[in-house]
């Protein structure tokens, strides 16, 4: 679900013309911590804690995005073999899997910060800022 609506976010950041878009990644982090602080009710020796793990995190996720992103750009459908698209597919489930492994290992990293219900409320907090952020932008156009 996560993979999806990244991926959706992502394409559709694509298709705003540069000078709607004016994206300011750090301008968008803060605001971004500050939603999730406030709907996780995180106090302020949680965030600290956390937000580092959190931003190490989405790092890993970006890198391996960047790796599906580029298989999809790598093959042409007129001229690659079928060999190559079956290789591809298993890079791609291989990616996936991947992306599976750093949600796990984070998921413990952040039980070590955070309860249960906290990393609950977070990913809800990071599910409407991001639905928040598309319809605002989705506006804009």
């Amino acid at each position: 679900m996560r993979n999806h609506l990244f991926t959706t976010i992502m394409l559709m950041l694509m298709f705003i013309p540069a000078k709607a878009q004016q994206f300011n990644p750090e301008e968008y982090r803060q605001k971004f911590e500050q939603f999730v602080t406030s709907e996780a009710c995180l106090t302020k020796e949680e965030c600290a804690k956390f937000f580092p793990l959190f931003q190490e995190y989405k790092s890993k996720k970006r890198q391996n995005y960047r790796v599906l992103m580029q298989l999809m750009k790598d093959l042409d459908p007129k001229n690659n073999s079928e060999q190559e698209f079956r290789d591809a597919n298993n890079k791609i489930l291989k990616a996936h899997e991947e992306e599976n492994k750093i949600d796990a290992e984070y998921l413990k990293k952040f039980r070590k910060v955070l309860s249960d219900k906290k990393i609950f409320l977070l990913q809800r907090a990071e599910l409407r800022f991001q639905q928040r952020a598309l319809r605002k932008a989705g506006k804009k156009n």
